[in-house]
């Protein structure tokens, strides 16, 4: 159990630093699951789909459709999201 929450204490936060580093532009889900490979977070599209709605509901983050295609989700960090960050020290 122990080493879930270490894996999605670790996903989250890797997202919320991709995020940041596009702030203020928002990033899609493929470059967001591209990052999360590159820096060893290798998680299932459910599993990540599960800590974008976590973040989502915490206000971390928000979802929005992309403008290219209704089917094409993006996401963009949150004045909460940027607090949360820097409160942590990043």
């Amino acid at each position: 159990m122990e080493d879930i929450n270490l894996r999605k204490n670790l996903s989250r936060r890797a997202i919320l630093l991709q995020l940041q580093a596009a702030y203020p532009a928002a990033v899609s889900d493929e470059i967001l699951m591209q990052g999360l490979k590159i820096c060893g977070a290798n998680l299932t599209e459910k599993q990540f789909a599960q800590d974008i709605e976590y973040l989502c509901e915490l206000g971390l983050a928000r979802r929005a459709v992309s403008a290219i295609g209704a089917g094409l989700k993006r996401s963009k960090l949150t004045a909460e999201g940027i607090k949360f960050l820097e409160g942590e020290g990043f």
